[in-house]
């Protein structure tokens, strides 16, 4: 087989999954894919490395993990680890909103079959044990289909193949690397008046070496603030990937030109309990490796680039049990279910106006047990205005929980 048939495969797999890697039984890359609002390959690296050790998996098993401190994003990311053959295991993630508990590395099912305990401790109880087993028994049905490929996972499993796709890998990365600018640049970002994220990028070669590092020494000590180690790596590992126009070639021989030096109990290596900053975390570090990228290619022009975070604002809603999203930034707003929640009268509307690019949603809260508010995420400069309780601004981002009768407003402002 080619490199392009066993490329297409190694994506084919992959791209089953919203984020998803394939890993030799030596734990090398082979494939990888990011498509969600947070990325993990370091994450889902990190959490094959743990199970591999401590559980062991046989072929068919689906190993259930998403604890933040042991390699997981947050409680409603779930990663899932599978021995695909003798030679090739699977980590995935999907989410769902109907977990909110920390879960160790847990054997759901062992050889394609329920953990008849396990499954009694962790979904029979769930108020939404329904949703519950739909979305692990999809989990199980997506891998038993690719385990039904036996040809296509023979040839990914071959160590010679294995070899030969990690060779032609690393002879692309050369040519691209080739067609991008060298140097060195930094820059400092202040979280805090006492807090600093200083991240500072080499790229260099000699002597036909290439190196990438990637240096946050001086990072300030982990606050309120902060992500593990893990978390930083992969959103790293994926804009260097986009900056060399790679991002579906990241594999090992990738990630064996990139050095990291991350400062322990920092602000980028400290991990937290629940991970909820972790994609606020993603994004500034995202932003501001793209502002070296291009100070760098820029370093000859007197006009240096200025560091702006794009506007953009996330809220998660749950009502009762049912979990929504509103996602803004200059050019949209969306209310995703909006009309359901008003057709079902858990939402009333006060007003509903779009004037002059200026969108005020008010709504009075319906009969419903409880609303939870959370906003996961608020980049630029997101206006107090943009979530109101009582016509007061909710600034903290920590959940906050409404009942019927209460009053909210969204404002935005689209460009």
């Amino acid at each position: 087989m080619n490199f392009h048939s066993l490329y297409h495969t190694s994506q084919l797999l992959v791209k089953t999954f919203e984020s998803a890697s394939l890993i030799t039984a030596d734990g090398k890359l082979l494939a990888s894919t990011d498509q969600g609002q947070l990325v993990s390959t370091t994450s889902r690296l990190v959490i094959f490395q743990i199970v591999k050790k401590y559980l062991q998996p046989n072929v068919g098993d689906l190993i259930i993990v998403n604890d933040p401190e042991n390699g997981g994003l947050d409680f409603r990311h779930i990663f899932i680890v599978t021995r695909l053959t003798n030679h090739l295991y699977m980590v995935f993630v999907k989410v769902t909103p109907f977990i909110d508990f920390k879960i160790p590395p847990t054997p759901l099912f062992e050889k394609g079959v329920r953990n008849k305990l396990i499954w009694s401790l962790l979904v029979e109880p769930n108020p939404h044990r329904d949703q519950l087993t739909e979305f692990f028994e999809r989990a199980l049905h997506q891998v038993k289909s690719i385990q039904n490929l036996k040809k296509e996972l023979s040839l990914l499993s071959d160590a010679k193949n294995q070899a030969f796709l990690f060779k032609v890998f690393q002879q692309i990365f050369e040519v691209k690397f080739n067609n991008q600018a060298l140097g060195f640049v930094e820059t400092i970002y202040k979280m805090t008046a006492s807090a600093q994220i200083k991240m500072k990028l080499s790229i260099d070669e000699k002597q036909n070496q290439r190196s990438i590092i990637l240096d946050f020494s001086q990072t300030s000590p982990a606050g309120e603030i902060s992500a593990a180690s893990h978390v930083v790596e992969s959103v790293l590992i994926y804009k260097l990937a986009a900056y060399y126009k790679m991002t579906s070639l990241i594999c090992q021989p990738f990630l064996d030109q990139i050095r990291m030096s991350l400062p322990p109990k920092s602000i980028v290596s400290k991990a937290t309990p629940k991970g909820t900053k972790n994609l606020y975390m993603q994004k500034i570090i995202g932003e501001n490796l793209n502002f070296l990228f291009e100070n760098l290619s820029l370093k000859s022009n007197k006009k240096k680039p200025v560091l702006e975070f794009p506007l953009e604002a996330k809220l998660t809603i749950t009502v009762d049990s049912d979990l929504y999203h509103v996602e803004a930034d200059s050019k949209k707003f969306h209310f995703h279910g909006l009309d359901r929640l008003i057709q079902s009268k858990k939402l009333i509307p006060l007003k509903l106006s779009y004037l002059d690019n200026k969108i005020h949603l008010k709504f009075k809260i319906g009969n419903v047990q409880k609303v939870v508010v959370e906003t996961t995420l608020k980049m630029g400069d997101v206006p107090d205005n943009f979530l109101l309780y009582k016509t007061q601004p909710v600034r903290k981002t920590e959940p906050v929980t409404w009942q019927e009768g209460d009053e909210f407003d969204l404002h935005w402002k689209l460009k």
